[in-house]
């Protein structure tokens, strides 16, 4: 049995196995791979058609989903690259769009939260899926193509090349994409100013209701929705916290949210957040 016979039986066996065979699994398959490939080039198609497994039965997952690239070489019906944490390098022939779009239907109230946020700091399109700690931002700006994803709470590291920018993963992956470094670091840093947000509302919400620790959003989102809908029967501590909602983002439209979105700006910005996120980003 070849090596790419074995990855993909093991790919099979492990779906429903306890995580921590999972784990095992995907740390044995990563440590191979990349002691052969230190860096891989998201590019080099032929190598992901020789170690990839094509697969139609993948969702992200954000605690193992590191990176989904969008393929624009149209020699075949593959679309998509994913780089997973437990079950490896997988080829896909749903585009990068498909994977979002079902994750944001199946949270529908988080992507809602992101809107609102967005529209706090004027950016209404290419809006990363941040909920907590958790990232997931496109490569590029507002456009009609489909985009490359990047799972940000996965990141260890960013580094400028010539030919792009290189992305380090706290599992021992190393890859090369065409994205410039400061194009990058924009769209990175608009995720952490989302995040920035959500945490400071969490500790806002917390402080007025005389909670000790912060109150995960998404526990609210419900509430949200429910506002939107204009439906009454929620709870009065849901209304408080819409209250609270809005005048905190009042408080950063005042601040100057709003106003600024050059790449400086939205660096000062998440400076208050960076240093939140263990010392895992340095750039």
């Amino acid at each position: 049995m070849s090596w790419k016979e074995e990855a993909k039986q093991d790919f099979e066996e492990i779906i429903d196995y306890p995580e921590t065979r999972l784990l095992s699994v995907g740390a044995q398959y990563w440590r191979t791979l990349l002691e052969n490939h230190p860096i891989i080039d998201v590019t080099d198609y032929d190598f992901f058609t020789k170690h990839g497994i094509v697969t139609d039965n993948y969702q992200v997952n954000m605690e193992t989903t590191l990176y989904i690239h969008h393929i624009r070489d149209k020699r075949d019906e593959l679309r998509s690259i994913i780089f997973d944490k437990h079950k490896g390098i997988l080829l896909c022939k749903y585009t990068t769009t498909n994977f979002v779009n079902r994750l944001i239907n199946e949270k529908i109230l988080t992507y809602v939260a992101m809107r609102a946020i967005g529209s706090l700091v004027n950016k209404k399109q290419a809006l990363p899926y941040s909920c907590g700690l958790y990232q997931l931002f496109p490569d590029c700006g507002p456009s009609k193509r489909d985009a490359s994803w990047t799972a940000g709470h996965h990141l260890a590291n960013i580094s400028d090349v010539k030919t792009g920018t290189d992305l380090f993963f706290n599992n021992g992956l190393r890859i090369r994409i065409q994205s410039s470094y400061s194009q990058f670091l924009k769209q990175l840093n608009l995720a952490h100013l989302f995040t920035d947000i959500q945490v400071s509302l969490a500790g806002k919400v917390a402080a007025e209701m005389g909670y000790e620790n912060p109150i995960p959003l998404f526990r609210y989102h419900d509430a949200i929705l429910s506002l939107v809908q204009n439906r009454r029967e929620i709870y009065v501590d849901k209304i408080d916290f819409i209250k609270e909602v809005k005048h905190l983002l009042a408080a950063y439209t005042l601040k100057g949210y709003a106003d600024e979105s050059s790449d400086d700006s939205l660096i000062r910005q998440t400076c208050s957040w960076t240093h939140m996120n263990r010392g895992i980003l340095r750039y």
